[in-house]
């Protein structure tokens, strides 16, 4: 919870002007409900997604006003890989807010995962919204984005209806003080696996342009994901595993890694990835996030894992990362370090993982592959994760005693 309030934003030019912003009360005679409502569908990026759920990039507008038997939801989008986000908006002074909107809210996504997908899919393409754009199915209409495999949008859309899993947020044009109290309300929903949010959007303008507005998002209240079980039931590569298999491979609450929304939906996906990998990548993993830590270096789950180190000055770098498919690649190493050290790391990590190194054309650097110059995968790697670690503290070490390596 943040008890600051926004200050009067100053639009400063190198012409030489100087324009102090006016906040917009919403409601009152002016905007409206519906006006920030269709402002987020037409524009997205006004929701802080990435701030809440990282991997949750790419927002796609699905529609507006979708009907259901407790009302109809404001917001609804999905992402490219087939993530859900609703959003739930309203005016905080409105005297029904407080508990009733969350409640609501709430009320709306546990309507959603009663479905399965063509009962989903139906409910979308007969909103109106929907209709009198042409789209036939909801694959067509989340392809807008980018190229994606409908079989593998398909079943991500399932299952994240099948166990609950979706953004919910509350967004309003001032959220008061007892915001915390409306979250106690989330745990009446505990079967479900959603991360909730309240964001304030806050409205400014100029007086010269009163049709151009500056939306300033900010995040007054998140939990991290309601239900922490990284791996559901559901997974078929855990039904043949132990339950200290399963246990093992959990980021539980005296043993978790201090990783940025380690408990997130964010994670919980890129796990599942490494369970159908490998069902023991997950606990080798784990133990090797763990002994980094002592180095300063810290796991941030977004579309990736990315090991993330901050030098003494700040200076944030990105040692390697593993994508849900399996590869590996330290190619951003290099983007703030000189490639007298990075190349030497790349060299050294190939030669323990028993890896290859290529030069990218575009840079002249090392990047680590295999041997047909692709991505080598975490599975060649697992087992051999403490050199990793060696590799990694080299590369600090040789940071720290290089004044001018930054």
């Amino acid at each position: 919870m943040h008890s600051h309030q926004f200050s009067t934003p100053i639009l400063v030019s190198d012409a030489q002007y100087c324009i102090a912003m006016e906040r917009i009360r919403l409601g009152n005679g002016q905007l409206d409900e519906e006006w920030l409502q269709r402002r987020i569908h037409e524009n997205p990026h006004c929701l802080p997604i990435d701030e809440v759920e990282p991997a949750f990039a790419n927002l796609i507008p699905v529609c507006v006003e979708l009907s259901t038997p407790h009302g109809f939801i404001d917001n609804l989008f999905l992402t490219p890989t087939g993530d859900i986000v609703i959003a739930e908006v309203k005016l905080w002074r409105n005297p029904e807010m407080r508990r009733k909107v969350v409640a609501q809210a709430l009320d709306y996504a546990a309507w959603l995962f009663s479905m399965d997908y063509d009962g989903f899919e139906s409910a979308i393409l007969g909103n109106k919204t929907v209709q009198s754009s042409n789209i036939t199915s909801l694959y067509e209409l989340a392809s807008h984005a980018e190229q994606i495999n409908e079989s593998a949008f398909v079943d991500s859309v399932s299952r994240n209806l099948s166990i609950g899993r979706a953004v919910v947020l509350v967004v309003g044009d001032g959220i008061r003080s007892e915001t915390q109290a409306l979250v106690s309300l989330l745990e009446d929903y505990g079967n479900l696996q959603f991360t909730f949010a309240l964001i304030e959007l806050a409205v400014f303008t100029r007086r010269d342009r009163p049709g151009e507005y500056l939306i300033c998002p900010r995040i007054l209240a998140k939990t991290e994901m309601l239900r922490r079980t990284v791996f559901d039931v559901q997974v078929p590569s855990l039904r043949s595993s132990s339950p200290e298999a399963v246990l093992s491979s959990k980021t539980s609450k005296t043993q978790k890694s201090n990783a940025k929304n380690s408990d997130s939906i964010s994670s919980e996906q890129f796990w599942e990835a490494m369970v159908a990998l490998d069902g023991s990548l997950p606990e080798k993993l784990q133990l090797f996030l763990r002994s980094i830590e002592e180095l300063g270096v810290t796991p941030e789950f977004k579309r990736s894992l990315i090991l993330r180190w901050t030098t003494p000055e700040g200076q944030p770098i990105n040692l390697g990362y593993i994508e849900r498919n399996g590869k590996v690649w330290t190619n951003d190493v290099h983007n703030k370090l000189p490639g007298t050290l990075t190349d030497h790391y790349v060299r050294q990590l190939a030669s323990i993982v028993g890896g290859s190194t290529t030069t990218s054309a575009s840079s002249g650097r090392l990047n680590l592959t295999d041997d047909t110059g692709g991505g080598i995968l975490i599975t060649a790697v697992a087992n051999k994760l403490d050199g990793w670690k060696r590799c990694i503290a080299t590369l600090i070490e040789s940071i720290r005693n290089s004044p001018d390596a930054l």
